[in-house]
């Protein structure tokens, strides 16, 4: 039987690489996607069955092609991970147009696309899971985050309008609210290990217990936003 196969939309270091070597520990053939060509194809002599696709997600082109491609070469994906995010902290006097169409196309038209690419062949099949790095700044804006807090607000709407109808075919697509900064070391911090497994948790729910929105927090939160 051909292995699963999972994609991760906007590898790097952090969550991607964690979600990317968790999914492949589980027999997964993991498709790793960002724009640096040479970051990929070093992390995927690291990752058992990883393999790099090279794409500038904010081409819409270029994206729909990559996730073409992934599925003509290793199968109908599985499982998406849209890990894809920027950020431009600066008020809203300070921002251009020009960049928060930038933000808007990393986190909302990129997820439409790999959506309509991507859970076509899930349907069919009446499983699969999407499940989207969200933020803080999808539930309240600050001055810094005018673009930021625009576009997650977006993104988690969108995701809830996918969820609302691919629920019913039985694709889980969930939302995870990633509630503090991400490093390895810190207490403050989340590692993430731990969210790649928090991530894992959301993929491996049985169907009678399916999350959306996935607040994720560390023990030493304020909890402001609950």
């Amino acid at each position: 039987m051909a292995s699963k196969v999972a994609a991760v939309i906007g590898y790097g270091p952090g969550i991607g690489h964690s979600c990317a070597a968790l999914w492949a520990a589980n027999g997964y053939t993991v498709a790793l996607v960002s724009r640096t060509a040479s970051k990929l194809e070093a992390a995927a002599k690291t990752i058992p069955n990883a393999k790099p696709y090279p794409c500038d997600i904010t081409d819409d082109h270029a994206l729909r092609a990559c996730l073409v491609d992934i599925a003509r070469a290793l199968g109908p994906i599985d499982d998406v991970i849209y890990n894809a995010g920027n950020g431009v902290w600066k008020k809203f006097d300070e921002i251009s147009v020009d960049q928060l169409d930038a933000a808007m196309k990393t986190n909302v038209y990129g997820l439409l696309s790999t959506c309509q690419v991507a859970t076509p062949a899930m349907i069919k099949r009446g499983s699969g899971n999407v499940i989207v790095t969200g933020a803080t700044a999808s539930l309240r804006g600050m001055p810094f985050t005018s673009a930021f807090a625009s576009a997650k607000a977006a993104q988690k709407s969108l995701a809830q309008s996918v969820a609302r109808q691919l629920w019913a075919e039985n694709v889980h697509v969930s939302y995870a609210i990633i509630d503090a900064s991400v490093g390895p070391a810190v207490p403050k911090q989340m590692h993430p290990d731990s969210i790649a497994r928090e991530y894992w948790h959301l993929a491996t729910q049985t169907k009678d217990c399916w999350t959306f929105m996935h607040h994720i927090q560390t023990s030493v939160s304020d909890m402001a936003l609950l």
